[in-house]
């Protein structure tokens, strides 16, 4: 899937023989949904409130209640928030940096080609083989 996306320029999805999409990879993209998820590799050496590796930040909780935000989480030096809206991304940075959580580089999530299948045509292509 990740080869179809750098290399092909139109995509066909076909679902049990059935054509169910024919378009390049940003007009398949713009029949999901829009993503609301941010996520923030956090510097946690710089952190004025470091969390022991099995223990969530202290400010998680109260992020978690913040205005928009859906559900918050930690793993692995990595923050996933889910918004209501994206628009809501800049308002969680400044939380983060509020609390003294530097952070070293943020994104939002795109739909990928297998997620735009799997959105498409409710298996993934494992199922397809089974």
């Amino acid at each position: 899937m990740e080869e179809a996306e750098r290399l092909c320029q139109r995509i066909v999805i076909v679902d049990h023989g059935k054509v169910i999409a024919d378009d390049d990879l940003r007009g398949l993209e713009r029949r999901l949904p829009e993503s609301r998820r941010l996520t923030v590799d956090l510097d946690v050496v710089l952190a004025r409130d470091p969390a022991p590796d099995a223990a969530a930040p202290a400010w998680l909780a109260e992020l978690a209640r913040e205005p928009g935000v859906e559900a918050a989480a930690v793993a692995a030096g990595r923050l996933t928030v889910d918004l209501a809206e994206l628009s809501r991304a800049p308002a969680v940075l400044a939380f983060l940096s509020a609390h003294g959580q530097p952070f070293t580089h943020f994104a939002t999530e795109r739909a990928d080609l297998e997620s735009i299948f799997l959105a498409l045509t409710g298996r993934t292509l494992r199922d397809q083989a089974a």
